[in-house]
């Protein structure tokens, strides 16, 4: 358990065969650069949390991460984890320079996992399935998200979101309270499946519905 919590020096973790790690190993890392985590399966609670130099995660076998995972991070531009099914809340929440999150196994995200990013355009999750409360609440950048298989989407998940216009979710079945609230820039939703929308899900929007 934080093992190299606030480490000013470390730049480099080669960890090709480690396969678990515990709470907040690498919180507040100051210098750390590079990864190999080849092997990891499992990634517990704020672990990479407040980096300030991470680059690039490359991840393969990884299928969980718990909470607040890579919040707060600085410079993170790439993520790979092709094999991760659940993300818990707050992983993402208010990176500044995540441009690409490769995750085509994903089926679960937690609350606010994505909340506050700055500049991530696009996100293709095909496997997901359920989405926590305000997950992509108040981002800056988000044009496009694509999940076909998404059926739940809890509490404010898109809410003062700035610039998504576009968004085809076809097998979404329940829309959470206040999901679009405030949303400055959705023109047109496709959920045809769609069987109930709480309280002030579309409130003060630009909406076309089809």
């Amino acid at each position: 358990e934080n093992c190299f919590y606030k480490n000013k020096s470390l730049q480099e973790l080669n960890a090709p065969k480690l396969e678990t790690m515990e709470y907040g190993c690498f919180d507040n890392n100051e210098n750390l650069e590079i990864l190999n985590i080849q092997e990891l399966k499992a990634m517990p609670n704020r672990c990479f949390e407040n980096n300030k130099k991470l680059k690039e995660l490359n991840a393969p076998k990884l299928k969980s991460m718990g909470y607040q995972c890579f919040r707060d991070n600085e410079i993170i531009e790439k993520i790979n984890i092709p094999e991760l099914e659940k993300m818990d809340s707050y992983c993402f929440r208010q990176n500044k320079s995540l441009k690409e999150l490769n995750v085509p196994k994903l089926e679960e995200m937690g609350r606010e996992c994505f909340a506050e990013n700055k500049i991530l355009e696009t996100l293709n999750i095909p496997e997901l399935k359920e989405m926590g409360a305000r997950c992509f609440e108040q981002n800056k950048s988000l044009k496009k998200l694509y999940a076909p298989k998404l059926e739940i989407m809890v509490d404010g998940c898109f809410r003062n979101n700035e610039i998504l216009e576009t968004l085809n979710i076809p097998e979404l079945k329940i829309m959470g309270y206040g999901c679009f609230r405030h949303n400055k820039s959705l023109k047109e939703l496709n959920a045809p499946k769609l069987e109930g929308a709480e309280k002030h899900a579309f409130m003060k929007r630009a909406l076309r519905r089809k």
